[in-house]
């Protein structure tokens, strides 16, 4: 995943993020998998994510060498 597809990636997130509730929930629980999800694509190893919402909950996230790599990734 290059710098450009993760700025990209983090700009839907957060767009969707600020009208589904549970989509947001879902970034909190499970970062890398929401990111799978929006680019088809797994986090960069050692890559760190955070997610943090209005009440104060926040979610990080670094990515390993063995995340998951989604349907016919792996």
């Amino acid at each position: 995943m290059t710098r450009s597809e993760l700025d990209d990636a983090v700009k839907r997130i957060f767009r969707r993020s600020q009208t589904d509730c549970v989509f947001r929930q879902r970034c909190l629980a499970d970062a890398p998998a929401v990111i799978l999800e929006m680019t088809g694509k797994v986090l960069p190893p050692g890559l760190v994510v955070e997610f943090r919402d209005d009440d104060g909950t926040a979610a990080t996230t670094k990515s390993t060498e063995d995340a998951p790599q989604g349907p016919g990734r792996g």
